[in-house]
């Protein structure tokens, strides 16, 4: 097990690299905070059922598109 977990770090380093000399630091550091906080949320919600309730998924879904706006606009600005 603690290969895998081992061989996932490695490969998001990876891409962490790649996305750096492609897009620049400006890009990719709002982008690597954004992403992890999206997929922690999710196991929170599907794996760990610790988000219920019709107004926390309503919150939790307009952080949501929030976080997805601002990182559009940071990849357009950047094109």
């Amino acid at each position: 097990m603690n290969a895998c977990i081992g061989v996932v770090w490695a490969l998001g380093q990876v891409g962490w690299f790649m996305a750096n000399s492609s897009l620049g630091y400006t890009v990719t550091f709002p982008l690597a905070g954004v992403g992890p906080g999206i997929v922690g949320s999710m196991w929170s919600v599907f794996v760990f059922k610790e988000i219920r309730g019709r107004r926390n998924y309503l919150l939790l879904g307009g952080v949501f598109g929030l976080a997805m706006c601002t990182t559009a606009c940071i990849l357009v600005s950047r094109q």
